[in-house]
């Protein structure tokens, strides 16, 4: 994405880890999601911080998108949230293009 010229975030890369309890890291991603045109998901289901970001994104009403393609389980999950948000941002920007 970056060697599209979009500016990109990558937490574990643009933000000090150094921080004990981790309040620092919420307050630092959280501004910069603030202003991001939209949010972009790196999901295995196993880091605690990609479920908190993926949240911060769904309550800041932030378009999400899958960074890696996800597999659909059968049961209620995580990535089939994800899949689902990915494919309705994808709808939206089809029907956006349609309409110029």
């Amino acid at each position: 994405m970056e060697d599209r010229g979009n500016g990109v975030y990558y937490p574990a890369r643009d933000c000090a880890q150094d921080d004990p309890i981790g309040t620092a890291i919420c307050a630092h991603h959280l501004r910069k999601m603030k202003s991001a045109d939209v949010v972009y998901v790196w999901w295995d289901g196993d880091s605690k911080g990609s479920h908190f970001d993926l949240g911060m994104a769904y309550a800041l009403g932030k378009p999400i998108m899958c960074a890696k393609e996800l597999a659909a389980t059968e049961y209620k999950s995580y990535a089939n949230v994800i899949i689902a948000l990915c494919q309705a941002e994808l709808l939206r920007r089809g029907a956006r293009s349609d309409q110029a």
